[in-house]
């Protein structure tokens, strides 16, 4: 119980609190180490390893005093958290060790796994959903998206689909006219489109629908124009209408 509810006592508190403060201050050092003036000042390596070594023994020691099934442990949702969050750095350590019994080729692709690996390390973010379960506030948020998820569900399909349709429609306008001098297809400007395919279109129909815009794709044809028009308002009614619901 001291493990499991902090409220059962004042060493559980103590103890919750302390792991909250862990994880805190493990989030703190993934932004302070990508500062370049403290990116070599400290020995990030072995501090990392610390605090991965003890988010695996609470959460092993966690699972060892656990009163239910083992089943209903790891299905909870905040031990998946904390399994998520460790799960990285026991996989890199089991990668690491392999590399010292790796031949030269072997190293190399060993070498592109641990990069992955790294990255997956900011896993240890999703520990601050911990902190979200003993704020009030975060709950009533969550239970309104919950009881929202019709609404949500239908923002979602209308946005994918008006996404779709609006890509489709300005890559016919925008694409231009093939150039074998150029090498490329060119608008009335005389300028390469940037709206090469339909796919690289989502991002400029993304951006034009929530009202971002920030201008690093534009339209220069007069239809082209137009259909972002058509875009920006449908992006408008789509967003307000689930809300209004």
């Amino acid at each position: 119980m001291t493990l499991n509810d902090p409220s059962y006592s004042n060493s559980a508190a103590t103890l919750h609190s302390a792991v909250m403060l862990l994880i805190v201050s493990s989030v703190g050092m993934i932004v302070v180490q990508s500062l370049p003036a403290y990116e070599h000042a400290l020995n990030w390596g072995q501090l990392n390893t610390t605090v991965y070594l003890i988010f695996t023994v609470e959460y092993l020691v966690r699972l060892a005093v656990h009163e239910g099934s083992r089943c209903a442990f790891f299905v909870d949702p905040m031990n998946l958290i904390d399994l998520v969050a460790i799960l990285p750095f026991l996989v890199e350590e089991f990668v690491t060790l392999e590399m010292l019994f790796a031949t030269d080729d072997d190293k190399h692709y060993v070498a592109g796994s641990l990069r992955l690996l790294r990255i997956a390390r900011l896993f240890r973010l999703v520990r601050l959903l911990k902190l979200a379960k003993q704020m009030s506030v975060l709950k009533v948020v969550a239970e309104t998206m919950f009881r929202s998820r019709d609404a949500m569900n239908t923002l979602c399909f209308m946005m994918l689909l008006a996404i779709t349709i609006f890509s489709c429609l300005i890559y016919e306008a925008e694409r231009g006219v093939w150039s074998d001098e150029a090498q490329a297809r060119l608008r009335s400007d005389g300028e390469p489109s940037p709206f090469t395919s339909i796919p690289h279109t989502f991002w400029w129909a993304v951006v034009t629908m929530t009202t971002v815009g920030y201008g690093d794709i534009c339209p220069v044809e007069p239809l082209g124009k137009l259909v972002a028009c058509c875009a920006m308002m449908t992006g408008i009614l789509v967003l307000a209408l689930p809300i209004s619901v």
